[in-house]
């Protein structure tokens, strides 16, 4: 069978029991019978009462008053930093005057050491947008770091061509090496990294229109 005093009860219940604990003349073990609590509770309620108060630890703060210090010391750092964001973005906090992506790196370079909300307010920059531009950089840097992969395969098919083989002749052989690269792909990556193959130089023909009218002259 459970205990008497296995309810819970309300904050409200507990204010007015410790409120009439603190002025009665009784003490807490009739005080607690009187409400129907058990003694053990009461005393904890009106124990953390006196600690949130300072009344058990005279100089100390009350539990109010630490929430309140904490709240100042927050906003004091986040001052602090409002006022060091500006100095290291070296002219950045005019949106109007600065390249959108300088912005959002310089939020992505320091989110380390500042909140994101923070860095963002300070630039004049929306929290989403740059959330948005930091996923498709994300896609972006997997890209180049694709195409820096499949730069260096072109680059040792070229070199093992001895410089010979050009667009249509690269991306032949990397089909045939089981890679099937788009060959626009191909062509811009060779002409970003001028990878460039030979030319074969046409042969003048010797029966062309200008042998023959050479042959009428003799």
């Amino acid at each position: 069978m459970g205990s008497q005093y296995s309810k819970r009860y309300s904050e409200e219940f507990k204010r007015d029991a410790i409120a009439l604990a603190r002025s009665s003349d009784k003490t807490i073990t009739e005080v607690a019978r009187d409400l129907g609590v058990s003694p053990e509770s009461l005393r904890g309620w009106v124990k953390r009462d006196r600690n949130d108060r300072g009344e058990d630890r005279p100089g100390e703060l009350t539990g109010t008053e630490r929430e309140e210090l904490a709240r100042l010391r927050k906003q004091n750092i986040e001052q602090h930093k409002t006022i060091e964001i500006p100095k290291k973005s070296r002219g950045l906090l005019r949106p109007g005057q600065r390249p959108v992506s300088e912005g959002y790196r310089f939020i992505d370079a320091e989110k380390a050491a500042y909140p994101v909300a923070l860095l963002c307010r300070v630039l004049y920059v929306a929290r989403s947008s740059f959330y948005a531009w930091l996923e498709a950089e994300e896609a972006r840097q997997l890209r180049i770091r694709a195409d820096d992969a499949l730069a260096h395969e072109i680059a040792v098919i070229h070199l093992a061509s001895k410089g010979a083989y050009g667009v249509p002749r690269v991306h032949a052989e990397l089909h045939r090496l089981g890679k099937p690269v788009n060959r626009k792909r191909v062509e811009r990556i060779m002409r970003e990294r001028a990878i460039v193959g030979l030319r074969r130089r046409r042969r003048r023909s010797l029966t062309g229109p200008t042998s023959r009218r050479g042959r009428r002259r003799t």
